[in-house]
C-alpha cells in the first residue's frame, strides 16, 4: 500500500497537486487475502469491491466505470482480462486455491491429446491454464483514491513468479500495476487507470498469442499426418475410430471455448468507449496503444478462426 503526498513546491519549482493514493497488489489472491481486505475496506467501497472480487473469481471479462453518490461521490474504474496461458511443462501446473465444491479455482486442461501418436512422446505435456488480470481504480476525487490489482501467476515456473519483493529489488521501484518507476507516480486515478490497461493488456496479449501459436501449430501437425485414404476405406481399427473422435470431440470443445473468451473481452472493450468515459483526454497515448494492442487481438481471434475452418474441413473429410 502507498499513501502519496507531494511537500509544497518551492520557489521556481513547478507545482505538483497532492494526491493520496494506496494501491495493493496480490498475486494469486486466496480466501484469506479476500477476507482480509473485505474486513478493512471502507464502507464506501465495500460494494464495489465486493462486486470486483466476485468477477475475479468467476472468470470473467469486463471493462467499465461505476459511479455513485453516497456521502462522498465515489466511482471506480475497472477491468479483467482473462486468458488461457498454453504451458509445455514437466509437472501439471496447480492451482491450490480451491472452491467450495473442492476444484481448483482456475481449471488446467491437459492438452496432450492434440499430438498424434506418430508424433512419439515427450517428457513436457501441453497444458491450457486459465488465468487472470483484475484492476480496480476507485476515486473519491482526482487527489484521493485506492487502486486494487490481481495477478494470477499460478501457472508460471516457480522461479519465474512474480511476488511483491520483486517490484523492489536493486533500489528501483517498479511499480506492478504500469510496469513504471513507482517513485515517479501518476497522480491522475483515469491516467493511471490508463496506464495499468495498457501494460497488463501487453501480458493478456502475449499469452494468447502464444496460445493461437501452440494450437495452431499442434492441429495442423494432427492433420499433416492423418491417413485420410484408411479413413477413406474404413479400414481403422475400433481403437483408431475412437482415438479419431475423441480428437475431434476435445478439439472442438477447447476451441470454442477460447475464441468465446477472446471474442468476450473484445466485446467489452467496444462497450465500453473510451471517448464516453474519458471525454476531456484526446486520443493519444495510451489510448492509441490500447486500441492497437485490440487490433492485434483481433487478428489473434481470426487465427483461432481459421483453425476451427481448417478443422471443419478436417472433420467432413472424416
Amino acid at each position: 500500500m502507498e499513501d502519496r503526498f507531494h511537500s509544497p513546491s518551492t520557489p521556481g519549482s513547478p507545482d505538483k497537486p497532492n494526491a493520496n493514493r494506496r494501491l495493493t497488489f496480490i498475486t494469486d489472491p486466496n480466501s484469506y487475502a479476500v477476507t482480509a481486505l473485505m474486513a478493512t475496506a471502507s464502507s464506501s467501497q465495500v460494494d464495489v469491491l465486493r462486486d470486483f472480487l466476485y468477477s475475479y473469481i468467476a472468470f470473467k471479462s469486463d471493462i467499465g466505470m461505476f459511479s455513485e453518490s453516497c456521502g462522498f461521490s465515489n466511482s471506480s474504474l475497472y477491468f479483467h482480462l482473462p486468458f488461457y496461458s498454453w504451458r509445455e511443462t514437466h509437472q501439471e501446473p496447480r492451482d491450490l486455491r480451491l472452491k467450495e465444491d473442492g476444484r481448483p479455482l482456475r481449471c488446467v486442461q491437459d492438452m496432450s491429446f492434440l499430438k498424434a501418436e506418430s508424433q512419439g512422446t515427450s517428457f513436457k505435456k501441453d497444458y491450457l491454464c486459465e488465468a487472470q488480470v483484475s484492476v480496480l481504480i476507485v476515486t473519491i476525487d482526482d487527489t484521493v483514491w485506492t487502486g486494487y490489482c490481481f495477478v494470477d501467476t499460478y501457472y508460471q515456473p516457480q522461479g519465474e513468479r512474480k511476488c511483491v519483493d520483486d517490484y523492489y529489488e536493486d533500489g528501483m521501484q517498479t511499480d506492478p500495476f504500469t510496469q513504471g518507476d513507482a517513485n515517479k507516480p501518476i497522480l491522475s486515478p483515469t491516467d493511471y487507470f490508463l496506464a495499468s490497461l495498457h501494460y497488463q493488456l501487453k501480458v493478456f496479449r502475449d499469452e494468447w498469442m502464444n496460445t493461437a501459436y501452440n494450437f495452431k501449430k499442434r492441429v495442423e501437425s494432427y492433420i499433416k499426418g492423418f491417413d485420410y485414404t484408411l479413413a477413406e476405406s474404413s479400414v481403422l481399427t475400433n481403437r483408431e475410430t475412437q482415438a479419431s473422435l475423441a480428437w475431434l470431440f476435445d478439439t472442438q470443445d477447447q476451441l470454442n471455448m477460447l475464441i468465446m473468451s477472446l471474442e468476450t473481452s473484445i466485446a467489452c472493450w467496444d462497450n465500453f468507449t473510451p471517448q464516453d468515459h474519458f471525454p476531456t483526454i484526446p486520443i493519444t497515448q495510451p489510448l492509441k496503444a490500447i486500441q492497437q494492442i485490440f487490433i492485434e487481438m483481433r487478428n489473434c481471434l481470426i487465427v483461432l478462426k481459421n483453425i476451427r475452418t481448417l478443422y471443419d474441413s478436417h472433420e467432413k473429410a472424416v
